[in-house]
């Protein structure tokens, strides 16, 4: 507990939407949704590749202004504007 503790203290500072992406990231992700994918993977000998969790492109991701992350409901705004050119309307908009 001291360790989360910790982990949300260097967030402080930040605005509701960035905590609740760190908490995500530190706490949700690493130890749920990682864990999982990696499971089923190894079961099923699959390898999975996660492009979006690198180091560099998570850091580049919380650097954004919020109007980025969430714009009118629609998550991933700045994902999704920068694929527009090379997606599929549907695609963009599942």
């Amino acid at each position: 507990m001291a360790k989360a503790v910790n982990r949300l203290k260097e967030v402080a500072d930040e605005n509701l939407l960035n905590k609740i992406l760190y908490y995500d990231i530190y706490f949700y992700a690493i130890d749920n949704l990682n864990v999982k994918v990696e499971r089923m993977c190894r079961a099923n000998n699959l390898r999975a590749i996660s492009p979006f969790w690198d180091k560099d492109f998570v850091e580049f991701g919380a650097s954004l202004p919020e109007n980025l992350k969430i714009r009118n409901k629609n998550k991933k705004y700045v994902l999704r504007e920068s694929m527009r050119a090379l997606l599929p309307e549907q695609t963009l908009n599942k």
